[in-house]
């Protein structure tokens, strides 16, 4: 079977994973651009996926560190 390497997390596996909350992860999959299959009312999220998706969001964060944005608190 082609794709058995195929790895998904659940939802509690996705909050270890980025050390959030419960709510926060179920927060998190219903965002559109966050990559989830259901299946049923079941949640899984693709490993591979998950983390291709934390890469461009590191590479979005580091193209506004580019503007030169004053820190916070000032």
């Amino acid at each position: 079977m082609q794709g058995a390497d195929v790895h998904l997390l659940t939802v509690k596996e996705l909050a270890e994973v980025l050390r959030i909350g419960r709510s926060s992860a179920y927060e998190l999959c219903r965002q559109n651009e966050f990559p989830v299959i259901r299946i049923g009312k079941t949640i899984r999220i693709p490993r591979k996926a998950l983390f291709d998706w934390i890469e461009r969001r590191s590479e979005n964060a580091n193209d506004l560190a580019d503007y030169n944005c004053p820190p916070f608190g000032r």
